[in-house]
């Protein structure tokens, strides 16, 4: 592992959110980082209240 990779993970490891959301740092190099979500296979669940643009929690028009 070299200081760019180090630094990076050290930097990753502190991101509390990262945590929360189940994702892991794949691979890190100079200029790219492959981040991973557990169950990324699968679409995320909506939250109600928090749909995106135009769309209800639950994915419908709004």
């Amino acid at each position: 592992m070299n200081d760019v990779e180090s630094r990076l993970r050290a930097s990753f490891a502190r991101q509390t959110m990262m945590q929360t959301l189940g994702a892991t740092m794949e691979e890190a190099a100079e200029g790219r980082v492959t981040i991973a979500r557990q169950g990324a296979d699968r679409a995320p669940a909506p939250v109600p209240g928090q749909g995106r643009a135009g769309l209800d929690g639950a994915g419908r028009a709004a």
